[in-house]
């Protein structure tokens, strides 16, 4: 659980990162007379925005490779060639992480592992409480 919080405010953290590199970058280009052509402004921004959705992509990579180790779930292989599972990243950082057809893959996967976890609980749940309240209701029919 506390792992699901870190992982969730660090990505919300890059987003709000992207989303202001994004913004300043569209004041910059509107404040410009525009001939066509990419300024540094341009690359500079482009760049940066590459840099954090490879940060997000690595982070959402890292965050599914342990929720399968904690189901106990096969990682997919490492094979970066054209179709891998894993591609590197975008930037020249020389990082890799999961494709986008591998992290639906995974997460469907550990999706169905945490359903069939859940169902184990849910099924014993109703009688549980059922079992409480009946010995609730004859505590009670025999204290009076």
């Amino acid at each position: 659980m506390w792992e699901d919080f870190k992982y969730k405010r660090a990505v919300s953290l890059l987003q709000k990162s992207r989303d202001k590199i994004w913004k300043e970058f569209e004041v910059r280009r509107r404040g410009r007379k525009d001939d066509g052509s990419p300024g540094w402004d341009d690359t500079g921004a482009m760049l940066e925005v590459a840099v954090t959705e490879n940060e997000l992509m690595m982070l959402r990579s890292n965050y599914l490779r342990a929720l399968a180790a904690k189901y106990f779930l096969p990682i997919p292989s490492y094979n970066t060639k054209v179709g891998g599972d894993w591609q590197y990243t975008a930037d020249g950082s020389f990082g890799v992480h999961l494709t986008i057809e591998a992290q639906r893959k995974l997460e469907a996967e550990i999706r169905a592992e945490r359903n069939t976890r859940s169902e184990k609980f849910i099924r014993w749940f109703p009688l549980v409480i059922g079992l409480i309240g009946a010995v609730t209701g004859l505590v009670a029919v025999l204290k009076k």
